[in-house]
């Protein structure tokens, strides 16, 4: 049965002074596939393995529902892991490896063949049980790894960066496959990237951490659409920061973001919210095109033309931004 997990002012120093996590407090839902997005060394880590129960916590308290497991050793906690690096015996069979959590809980051998048989299905690998390990591509040993996560039924599962030893293509083939299953198991799934188009395409929420605390918590579409400050507005893609003074209708003394694919370019002005700037250079790379403009002011603008523009540097263009696309920031 998947657990709801709350944080209650959980915070780490590893040297006393040095906090990794500052106080948060955290409320992740049962059945959520909820993320940890960040950079490197923002706590998102850190923190993963505090619910994991592989690091105690310098201050909070951790709950799977109602249940304080802060002192549950990681074994008996029912969370299970999936690693970067898979944690997976090369001795083993694909069989083996995915039983092994099940054998160390004593389960009858019947009971084992069936749990393993079920989530090697789950993953699509039931016909490489009797495979090595090393003889398996990267995408089948992650495979495996999830297979050995789901077979011991965890109430909640974590995923540290899970993907970032596969190339490109594989990656984008193992974020549709964790999505399937962790929906179809309806596990509690919390999952650590750095990477923020896995966040964005796979999350039911997100919290995106810098420096230990937490930036903001929302939907993918809410923290991109409508970031709070300039480090979540730039972390999740491109960005113009501009004044109030540049838009018309926008409240005072205020830091405004529009994303470059927000500013439309327009060859007959439509309304109050277009103006013109001066097209400087553009780089075409097949589904789409960046480029830049400079206003009046001489601020420089990136815009993202979802198909190619025949465009002249130094000639002046009409673009337009809705104010529906124009995001204030706290900061």
């Amino acid at each position: 049965m998947a657990a709801s997990v709350t944080i209650k002012g959980v915070s780490k120093s590893y040297k006393k002074g040095v906090p990794v996590l500052l106080p948060l407090d955290l409320e992740i839902h049962a059945g959520e596939l909820f993320f940890l997005l960040g950079p490197s060394g923002c706590g998102k880590s850190t923190l993963l393995r505090i619910i994991a129960g592989l690091l105690e916590p310098s201050e909070g308290k951790i709950f799977f529902d109602d249940t304080d497991i802060t002192a549950v050793p990681p074994e008996k906690r029912k969370a299970a892991m999936v690693f970067q690096n898979y944690a997976l015996w090369p001795h083993l069979t694909v069989f083996e490896n995915v039983a092994f959590g099940l054998r160390a809980a004593r389960l009858p051998e019947k009971e084992i063949r069936e749990k393993v048989n079920d989530a090697l299905k789950l993953v699509r690998m039931e016909e490489f049980a009797s495979r090595k390990i090393p003889s398996l591509s990267g995408g089948q040993q992650q495979r495996v790894a999830l297979a050995r996560a789901v077979a011991v039924s965890p109430r909640v599962l974590l995923l540290d960066e899970p993907l970032s030893n596969l190339d490109a293509k594989l990656r984008d083939e193992m974020r549709m496959e964790i999505s399937r299953v962790c929906k179809e198991r309806s596990l509690t799934a919390i999952y650590v990237t750095h990477d923020r188009r896995e966040a964005l395409s796979m999350g039911d929420r997100i919290a995106l951490l810098d420096k230990g605390v937490i930036q903001q918590i929302g939907s993918p579409v809410e923290i991109y659409r409508r970031p709070r400050n300039r480090f979540a507005a730039a972390f999740l893609g491109g960005v113009n920061f501009v004044t109030t003074a540049q838009f018309k209708g926008q409240p005072e003394n205020k830091t405004l973001l529009v994303r470059p694919e927000m500013i439309e370019i327009v060859h007959t002005p439509k309304d109050e919210h277009c103006f013109e700037a001066e097209f400087l250079s553009g780089t075409f790379l097949g589904e789409r095109s960046e480029l830049k403009f400079k206003m009046n002011d001489g601020m420089i603008l990136d815009v993202t033309a979802s198909a190619y523009e025949d465009l002249t540097p130094g000639n002046r263009y009409t673009l337009r931004v809705s104010p529906e696309n124009i995001s204030v920031l706290e900061d």
